[in-house]
């Protein structure tokens, strides 16, 4: 009996030992599938973003994940890629809350692309219209005495959509002298759009600072910036700053307040910062919802002189050189060529050049 139980013992251990052989494995714990409500650095974003996590490790996002919340994937590192993990990113934190389903991240300002704020009103002028019409101007002048005398300067002005025609001189007249001088005479036709300006007649020539400038008459073509007063042809300075949260953001200049605007929270840049010609000094001060201030001091200099990067100046004159200017109104001498050319390669370097050419 004993020998009987002995091998029924036997038998089940084998039966258990083959049903445990033919049991399937048990499957790799598979990624958990997280919908997660994201605050960003403090803020609520509204949005509800999928998230995943494996058994052993942290938690991983689709890089869809930072365009909905408006961060760049380049700076990330993670480009080309579908998923990454939160915890590969160096200056990437979080927090998970499960009982909230939400998350909480801290992103450096490193990897936030700054937002841009500009110092200037980015408004064109308006399309200007032309009405046609004249102009006289005139200042009389009498000397009386034992020599008396007179003059009396003009200005001609006509004006209409295809330009504006000038003419200026003076009248003479005393007991030895009757005469009138002409001074110039020029019409001259300017286009905003390409910041082009044509003039014929009587006119200065282009010169820079090292340069000379030559009265002539004949034929100008010329860049005029002047056209376009909301243009800024010289490099501005630029201000670097950081909100921890959503701020008002004030620049003064050497203590005028020049702009008033509202950031988000993380880096920006305030660009095109003018009123500086030479040295100054530029303050920004950024003021939070509960009333605190951060103020930040900078020395600027700012050379007006110099072409801002990608901006052109020229100048080309081909005509006569005028001669007895004031006391002769039809003098006209050698012909001559005269040209100037300015460009900006960088915000740090303007190059220029002039030329000129004539005859003896």
């Amino acid at each position: 009996m004993g020998r009987q139980r002995w091998w029924i013992g036997i038998w089940l251990l084998a039966w258990w030992w083959g049903a445990l052989a033919q049991t399937p494995a048990m499957p790799p714990p598979q990624e958990e599938e997280l919908f997660l409500e994201v605050m960003l650095n403090g803020e609520a974003t509204g949005l509800i973003l999928r998230f995943t996590r494996g058994a052993s490790s942290g938690l991983r996002s689709s890089v869809q994940n930072l365009r909905d919340l408006e961060l760049d994937p380049k700076l990330f590192g993670v480009e080309g890629r579908q998923e990454f993990d939160l915890d590969g990113v160096k200056g990437l934190s979080y927090s998970y809350d499960a009982a909230r389903q939400s998350i909480a991240l801290r992103v450096d300002d490193a990897l936030r692309a700054p937002i841009e704020v500009s110092a200037r009103t980015q408004r064109l002028p308006g399309k200007a219209t032309v009405t046609p019409g004249a102009v006289i101007n005139y200042d009389a002048f009498t000397r009386l005495g034992t020599d008396r005398s007179s003059s009396v300067a003009n200005e001609l002005r006509y004006f209409n959509a295809g330009g504006v025609l000038t003419s200026t001189g003076v009248f003479n007249y005393s007991s030895q002298l009757r005469q009138y001088i002409r001074f110039d005479t020029a019409w001259v036709h300017a286009d905003p759009d390409t910041l082009e300006t044509w003039q014929v007649g009587d006119f200065i020539s282009s010169s820079l600072n090292w340069s000379r400038s030559l009265r002539m008459g004949g034929v100008q073509w010329r860049r005029s910036f002047d056209l376009r007063p909301d243009l800024l042809t010289f490099p501005a300075a630029t201000l670097t700053g950081s909100a921890v949260v959503p701020s008002a953001v004030s620049l003064y200049i050497n203590g005028v307040r020049q702009v008033d605007t509202a950031v988000p929270s993380g880096p920006f840049i305030v660009n095109q910062v003018a009123g500086i010609n030479g040295a100054g000094q530029a303050t920004l001060v950024t003021h939070d919802a509960a009333g605190r201030a951060v103020s930040t001091t900078v020395p600027l200099y700012v050379d007006t002189r110099m072409l801002a990067a990608g901006l052109t100046d020229y100048s080309v004159e081909l005509g006569a050189l005028r001669r007895r200017y004031t006391t002769a109104s039809f003098d006209y001498g050698a012909p001559v060529l005269s040209g100037s050319v300015r460009r900006g390669l960088s915000d740090s370097l303007t190059l220029e050049a002039h030329a000129e050419a004539g005859r003896d």
